[in-house]
């Protein structure tokens, strides 16, 4: 399985592509750990009105905070943690928000950033995920800002929805997954087989092995159950009943929010 880690690096650097090999349940595996310990920046401001200064010392130990004193009366936060701590993030700022006595209906917009590659810049202004992108937004009141010229995506608004709407995008990433097959037994509706588990199919005679077939199915990231399904299915194996994984959360929200 090939697919990309892009976060906060450059996305002109080839090296942000991660290669795995394996069984099938074991790439999988792998790539939700290092997906998982990705990271995540969130930033925020909170006013502060009070003549002593405010207590830190309840901060979990999983992430990382710098606060910065604008103002006396105003303070900025960098919240730096693993994208799968991302339960313990959204407790850390409501800790951090308790400590300031900031009311529960009072709106603190918070803000994260990353790089992605072009072709998910394109889906999300005028494609196919422009869509659901919008309807991820509004139902969280987000603002997502697409930057053409430096690839980079930030989003704004209340913390949770930050988080999913970050996870959305990075789910657009591509993936492929790669299997070789005995050319003898490679007798299959492709064009069936994309349509039904949402894939795109490649296939070539592998070089000084001409019984041989190499495959590729490639898909987003989000996609990766199907993309799993999809080679189960063309090597005629039992379908495999993979555990939920981190976009499980997208599919019911997008449920939910098709019916507002």
């Amino acid at each position: 399985m090939r697919f990309g880690l892009l976060n906060l690096g450059d996305v002109a650097n080839k090296s942000d592509q991660v290669s795995i090999s394996g069984s099938p349940r074991n790439i999988e595996n792998a790539r939700r750990c290092l997906r998982a310990i990705s990271p995540v920046i969130i930033t925020f401001d909170l006013p502060w009105i009070f003549p002593y200064e405010p207590d830190f010392t309840q901060i979990p130990a999983e992430i990382a905070v710098t606060i910065r004193v604008v103002t006396p009366t105003l303070y900025s936060f960098i919240v730096r943690a693993n994208a799968g701590d991302d339960q313990i993030v959204l407790h850390s700022i409501n800790l951090i928000i308790e400590q300031f006595h900031i009311p529960k209906d009072f709106p603190i917009i918070t803000s994260t950033y990353f790089n992605v590659k072009d072709d998910i810049i394109s889906s999300l202004q005028n494609g196919k995920d422009t869509l659901r992108l919008q309807r991820l937004a509004q139902h969280y009141k987000v603002e997502v800002q697409l930057q053409n010229l430096s690839q980079q995506i930030q989003i704004h608004g209340p913390s949770n929805g930050v988080l999913l709407l970050r996870k959305f995008i990075l789910g657009l990433s591509s993936i492929t997954l790669s299997f070789d097959v005995p050319l003898r037994d490679f007798h299959l509706d492709i064009e069936r087989i994309q349509k039904e588990f949402d894939v795109s199919i490649y296939s070539k005679k592998k070089n000084n092995a001409n019984e041989i077939l190499a495959i590729s199915i490639k898909s987003v990231e989000d996609n990766i159950m199907n993309v799993l399904r999809a080679r189960e299915f063309m090597l005629g194996e039992a379908m495999t009943n993979y555990p939920d994984n981190e976009y499980i959360v997208l599919e019911t929200t997008q449920c939910t929010s098709n019916y507002e």
